[in-house]
């Protein structure tokens, strides 16, 4: 494979060296050859002697000018890689017939998830047309702008990967470019697993490529469509599973801002590949997909409504969530189908096209067409594993008495079972080593890891037969060697046959192949090697990858995985060994919601740090539990707290801690109306970080300073602290922080009603919040860039903004924001003299309020009803009512599809 992979490459030299080279020759063949040093003790050289290697020159001396000839036993490897043309057998010297021989002329086409649909399903579909029809009629709208979701559950075997690769074809056909990738059982908790695959195929990624050649390439991309998403190429690091180097714009980002960023720049890059066709992304076995795929799938989902976008998502059955949360399910563009059992008489075609297939055409007996339906069940793999079953056994279908006496296993799991027994007793435990390593493994992994020197030396014998029982077939990873388990399910079965110490000693074993393999760069594999060790005896293993593991889970904003990462490892930690990890626990915790679990790991690690006599840890845990109580309103139970923690760290002499103490205390009073201890203390806060040259603190604590200020009326000193907070952001370069400092102050400004200087550092934050790639901020800004602009009737400006942060937060799936922008419509309408869109937006306002469970606050209900009531005053009674009761039944897609047109 490597040899075919290369000759390709050889014959389509790279530009620069092409002149150097006129022509190619090459020849391809495989066996046995000897490999060393020849010569004298003067002279000598490295070659390699054998027939085989012999052969391989004849046939470079047969073939013409830029031609790849390789032998009929190196070919019957490499049919389901390459594209072979067969040709008239040559003679060559040293053979006395003349050898079969074919062209290599290229890399068979992929298809789904690096399948080949053609050599797997060459016979047609057999039922299962109203889906199909289904789901190729949903490619058809989404071609028209209206991005569509197709949603494949079924139990396994019931056909939904050939079910894929149909509408694959179809869409082929209509034109789009489809990228696929696999949610795989090992990279469940693996950070964005299912998508490396889909965007590198997008980016068009050299294997070969270090970060430096993959984040120029990667920054071609919005260099050619939209420069200013250009600084934010690092972040798409996680989906290329390359560490990319951050820059000034993506450094200071905490992990929720970067996945926020991260989606949004997908969303853009989607947007702009859009202009050349239609896209399909195929995602199989979602019912095992991670969280932060899961993240990445919602956000596309919500923002492809308007673009020539499909997507495909296969999985088992799963419980409402698991996949798409509550937003995304009730979008009117997701088609959930379904796939059953298959109907009577569909079954019994497939099995009349199963057993020609196997045994060749002629009448096959219509008590075995009716038998092997029953006992499958409707199960379209059941029925194709009984057809190789029979096949294996050498079933005599025309001996009456033999097919009545034939028993077919009772289960899927005892048929697949039973296939795999028939192999021969090598090629079995091959098989379920293999099915340790992976659904799709490489053979050089697998020699790798095999246990049995005995077998290692038949594997590729014993891999033959495999595929010619069709139990696991060829399928090339980067140009070397692989084989994929035809269906999940014979993986699974053979997986849960190894005993469970063998399998342990298995998952170690590939455990130190990666890490081997990986050297000093074990970063983009660190789930995995979770994964291995996890189901291994080596503790020492567990711990040092689950807390590894944890973290990047941490660091990429997937909470769930990263609790699941940190349960284990705390599971196997002792002593002081466990406070670290606790802490880091409970802020993922703190983080995810859960306040009472995060409250327990603050609380024991506490106690471990009084135990280990370590008092700045302890001194820290209490900070936190304080600090998660004020966040619960529970006041008084923050302040003793919060206090008890600023004394320990001022008797530890830590003056960093005690300022984070007063900043928090601070909050606290601030937040129960305090505003005059809040000061001081902020003030005592101020003090000390400006001492230590902790800028960052020091502009956090006088933005709150400057939140206080405001507060208490008093404009002046409020624009006092926001000015010098921005500055020192401005100095810092923290983009994200600045666009904060610049809303607060363009807030502050519009109360004093000085609208130029309000408009012009509003309009300063919504470009920074942009180029950052923050939607939710944006969104924002632009949302209070609006309102001013409704406050200075400005009805262009106000439209703009307001048309903007709509389409954002509809990606984003905020119903709330989006009533709020729909009551901003209300304002404009009435601005415009619209008064029959204003009564139209404000019917649908109050119909999403309520259907979220979201009412206004009182005051502002009562501003919004007297413009309602004014706006009422204008126009006849009776199309009032009417013009509200469209409002208040329109879907609510509609009702922002007009808001974002315009005004009639």
């Amino acid at each position: 494979m490597r040899a075919g992979t290369a000759a390709l490459e050889i014959i389509h030299s790279p530009a620069e060296i092409a002149g150097f080279i006129i022509t190619t020759q090459v020849g391809i063949t495989c066996g046995t050859l000897r490999a060393g040093a020849y010569g004298n003790r003067r002279r000598r050289t490295y070659g390699v002697l054998g027939d085989d290697t012999n052969l391989a020159a004849r046939l470079m001396a047969k073939a013409g000018s830029n031609e790849i000839l390789i032998s009929s036993h190196a070919a019957r490897r490499q049919e389901y890689t390459f594209d072979l043309m067969p040709l008239p057998p040559v003679t060559v010297k040293g053979k006395k017939e003349p050898v079969p021989v074919f062209r290599l002329l290229g890399r068979k086409q992929k298809g789904i998830s690096g399948t080949t649909p053609a050599a797997r399903h060459a016979a047609p579909m057999i039922g299962r047309q109203r889906e199909r029809a289904l789901a190729v009629d949903r490619l058809r709208l989404a071609r028209e702008n209206r991005g569509q979701v197709i949603a494949i559950s079924a139990d396994a075997g019931m056909g939904k990967t050939r079910l894929l690769t149909e509408v694959v074809r179809e869409a082929g056909a209509l034109g789009f470019a489809v990228f696929a990738g696999d949610c795989l059982v090992l990279a469940r908790e693996a950070s964005y697993s299912v998508w490396i695959p889909i965007w590198r195929l997008f980016f068009q990624i050299p294997l070969e490529a270090d970060a430096a050649a993959t984040l120029a390439i990667v920054e071609r991309y919005p260099a050619a469509n939209d420069p200013s998403l250009l600084a934010r190429a690092p972040l798409l690091g996680s989906l290329l599973n390359v560490e990319l180097p951050d820059n000034e714009l993506t450094r200071p980002l905490d992990p929720k801002v970067r996945r926020s960023s991260r989606e949004g720049l997908v969303v853009e890059c989607i947007r702009h590949r859009v202009r050349t066709g239609p896209l399909l992304f195929v995602l199989e076995d979602c019912h095992w997909i991670d969280e932060a795929s899961r993240n990445l799938l919602g956000a596309i989902v919500q923002a492809v409504a308007r673009f020539p976008v499909a997507l495909m998502v296969a999985h088992r059955p799963v419980k409402s969530g698991e996949i798409f949360g509550a937003n995304e399910a009730a979008l009117d563009y997701l088609a959930p189908i379904a796939l059953g059992d298959l109907p009577p008489d569909e079954a019994r075609q497939l099995v009349e096209v199963k057993l020609a297939g196997a045994f060749g055409p002629g009448a096959v007996p219509g008590s075995l067409v009716d038998l092997i339906p029953s006992r499958a069940a409707g199960n379209p793999f059941f029925i194709e594993e009984v057809a190789n079953l029979l096949k294996t056994r050498g079933a005599d279908l025309g001996d009456a008495r033999a097919l009545e006496a034939l028993e077919l296993p009772e289960s899927l799991h005892s048929l697949v079972l039973g296939r795999i027994d028939q192999l021969a007793e090598d090629a079995q435990t091959t098989l379920k080593v293999a099915s340790v390593i992976d659904r799709l493994f490489r053979t050089a992994v697998l020699f790798g890891v095999h246990p049995l020197e005995r077998a290692r030396a038949g594997i590729p014998a014993q891999l033959a037969e495999m595929g010619q029982r069709d139990i696991a077939l060829p399928e090339p990873v980067d140009g070397e060697e692989a084989y994929l388990f035809k269906h999940v399910v014979i993986q699974e079965v053979a997986y849960e046959s190894l005993p469970f110490g063998f399998r342990a000693t298995i998952h170690e074993t590939i455990g130190g192949y990666l890490e081997r393999a990986a050297g000093d760069n074990v970063r983009p594999w660190i789930d995995l090697l979770a994964f291995h060790y996890d189901r291994s005896n080596c503790d020492d293993k567990k711990r040092r990858y689950f807390v590894a593991a944890g973290d990047a889970a941490r660091a990429a904003y997937a909470l769930p995985s990263a609790i699941s990462y940190y349960e284990r490892a705390l599971a196997l930690l002792t002593d002081g060994a466990r406070i670290d990890v606790l802490a880091r626990f409970g802020e993922v915790l703190e983080l995810a919601g859960q306040w009472n679990d995060a409250f327990a790991r603050y609380r024991e690690a506490r106690e471990q740090a009084e135990k280990a006599g370590l008092p700045a840890q302890r001194a820290a845990m209490v900070g936190a539990i304080g600090d998660l109580h004020r966040k619960r309103g529970e006041f008084t139970e923050a302040g003793t707290w919060i206090t008890c923690a600023r004394q320990e760290n001022a008797e530890l002499g830590n003056e960093a801690g005690v300022g984070l103490m007063l900043h928090l205390e601070g909050t606290l009073c601030a937040q129960t109306g305090n505003f005059a201890r809040a000061t001081d203390l902020y003030q005592q806060a101020l003090a000390i970080r400006e001492q230590q040259g902790d800028e960052a603190s020091t502009a956090k604590t006088l933005n709150n300073l400057g939140i206080v200020a405001r507060s208490q009326g008093d404009i002046a000193t409020a624009l006092g602290y926001y000015e010098r907070s921005l500055a020192i952001r401005r100095r810092l370069n923290d983009r994200r922080e600045i666009a904060n400092s610049l809303n607060n102050l363009g807030f502050t400004h519009r109360y004093r009603k000085e609208f130029d200087r309000a408009r012009e550092l509003l309009e300063e934050s919504v470009q920074l919040n942009r180029t950052v790639g923050d939607r939710w901020s944006t969104a924002n800004a632009l949302t209070s860039l609006a309102e001013l602009a409704l406050d200075t009737g400005d009805a262009e400006l106000a439209h703009r903004c307001l048309k903007e942060s709509i389409a954002i937060n509809r990606e984003l799936g905020d119903r709330r924001a989006l009533a709020f922008l729909l009551e901003g419509f209300v304002r404009l309408g009435r601005l415009k003299g619209d008064a029959v869109a204003a009564l139209m937006f404000f019917a649908a306002a109050r119909v999403l309020r309520e259907a979220i469970g979201a009412p206004l606050e009182p005051a502002d209900a009562d501003k919004l009803a007297v413009v309602r009531e004014q706006t009422r005053q204008n126009v006849a009674p009776a199309v009032c009512d009417r013009v509200e009761a469209e409002g208040r039944t329109l879907p609510l897609g509609e009702v922002l599809d007009r808001a974002e047109a315009g005004f009639s």
